[in-house]
């Protein structure tokens, strides 16, 4: 059983939480348990909230005095993912502080116990994340997930689950701002993050309405990418939908026995990131650690000087890739997943290597 920290300790241990130094030493559930002053705990308890799985396993018997603190107090300014807000807007709604401290303790407790059941590392469709998930769909805490849906631009994936999982009027209501901004936005991955919530999703008329409407806009979506032109250009014909990703290596390889260029290539119809590209020098030798990487929209890194190419012009990128970095790619080994089968996956990997010997 680990020792528990002294007063000193402890006090150092939540004076590093609070100005962001601290490196994973001591026992922090217990710091934030020792009798210090409250607003030296709320502060500490307070710079964990971006982490929120570490923030409900650490806090969950914070004293109530430091909770109430926590509850009244600013949200951290260093946040910009938006987990600080959906987790507070939870917390206020879900721990009342109206409530004595014996009371506000015991729905601390629970809040923070639900705050771990939506943030699960089980598989997205497993059995345990959707017992999980409609545990949370049936249980007191409905009103404040949908406080948070309602009221927050950032949400986590599984606290929509818990929405669709119940199915009401209200949850469908309380999901519409976040299908507003995935149907206006000019990228649309809003769109894909509510389509991967139908694998929770209770078949009932306002879900199935806003769940139906999704998917007739990403067919929209992808009826309209560019990736389609692109698999006519390359003699694939008119598809509905087209998308391969490949993972392809030099034939020289580093003193570890792996290919010393690698390169990841995808085209993909259904996504907004529909192209992109990375190439990467991998020698433990090179400390720069040398790469070139960019989608349709974004150069990211170009070490090389190569730029970008647009995706019909993906070959001969290859091939100047190769002839700058003295390598041969293996295409014999190509790793590749795509929609296509027979003489299209053919045709595909025969274009891939078209600008380059193989």
């Amino acid at each position: 059983m680990a020792r528990r920290p002294s007063r000193d300790e402890a006090e150092a241990i939540l004076r590093e939480l609070v100005v962001g130094r601290w490196r994973g030493r001591g026992d922090v559930a217990a710091a934030l348990r020792a009798e210090l002053d409250q607003s030296l705990v709320a502060d500490a308890a307070r710079a964990l909230l971006p982490r929120t799985w570490f923030f409900a396993r650490a806090c969950r018997a914070l004293p109530p005095a430091a909770a109430r603190l926590v509850l009244e107090g600013p949200r951290p300014s260093s946040d910009d993912s938006g987990v600080v807000d959906a987790t507070l807007v939870f917390l206020k709604e879900a721990v009342p502080i109206a409530l004595d401290d014996e009371a506000l303790a015991r729905a601390w407790d629970e809040a923070l116990g639900a705050l771990l059941d939506a943030n699960t590392s089980y598989a997205w469709g497993s059995k345990q994340r959707r017992a999980k998930i409609r545990g949370l769909a049936t249980s007191r805490f409905l009103p404040a997930i949908q406080a948070v849906a309602a009221g927050c631009t950032k949400v986590p994936a599984d606290l929509l689950a818990v929405l669709v999982a119940d199915g009401s009027e209200a949850s469908a209501d309380a999901l519409l701002p976040h299908f507003h901004r995935a149907a206006t936005s000019d990228r649309g991955h809003g769109l894909d993050l509510l389509e991967r919530l139908r694998t929770h999703a209770a078949d009932t008329p306002p879900i199935r309405a806003l769940l139906d409407e999704v998917e007739r806009l990403l067919g929209v979506r992808e009826a309209a990418s560019p990736a389609l032109a692109v698999a006519r250009a390359i003699g694939l014909g008119d598809l509905d939908s087209f998308w391969f990703w490949a993972f392809l290596g030099a034939t020289q390889t580093n003193r570890n026995r792996v290919p010393s260029v690698q390169s990841n290539l995808s085209i993909d119809s259904t996504s907004p990131t529909w192209f992109s590209v990375s190439i990467s020098v991998v020698d433990p030798g090179d400390v720069d650690r040398r790469s070139l990487s960019f989608s349709n929209d974004a150069v990211h890194r170009d070490d090389f000087g190569l730029g970008p190419c647009e995706a019909a012009a993906l070959p001969s990128l290859l091939a100047r890739a190769a002839q700058l970095l003295s390598i041969t790619w293996n295409f014999a080994d190509i790793g590749l997943r795509t929609s296509l089968r027979g003489k299209r996956r053919e045709r595909l990997l025969a274009w891939l290597a078209s600008g380059t010997a193989t």
